[in-house]
């Protein structure tokens, strides 16, 4: 049952560029070209062609880590080490009692960039 839905969801999502489809056929021994962009898949005994993701970070997809205003900081109250923080970004304290501590909230590195962000020297 799980694979017909698989084939029946690849067979929806194939673009058509690519109308070469081998139903019910068994590949024999051998190499075979996969056309430019795609990506072979085998599961099951079956083989997928399916179009490669590209993940890589584009130019001008900038991440926090890229952001001068990212800086060793504290994310809760009375915390025992220092998180990665955005400066421009800081936390509420609602409690009297520590009034005095500044809290920021959390930056991760390979988070997006915000309206924030200015870009770091390539040096730094």
């Amino acid at each position: 049952m799980r694979n017909l839905r698989r084939a029946q969801k690849n067979e929806k999502s194939n673009n058509s560029k690519f109308n070469a489809t081998m139903k019910n056929k068994t590949l024999e021994i051998g190499t075979y070209l996969i056309p430019e962009g795609c990506k072979a898949t085998v599961m099951n005994g079956e083989v997928t062609i399916s179009i490669k993701k590209d993940n890589r970070i584009k130019e001008g997809d900038w991440r926090c880590k890229d952001c001068i205003h990212r800086k060793e900081g504290k994310t809760s109250i009375n915390a025992w080490t220092m998180s990665w923080v955005c400066e421009l970004k800081p936390k509420a304290v609602h409690n009297p009692r520590f009034a005095n501590q500044k809290l920021f909230y959390c930056a991760n590195r390979n988070d997006k960039a915000c309206e924030n962000f200015e870009r770091k020297e390539a040096g730094v």
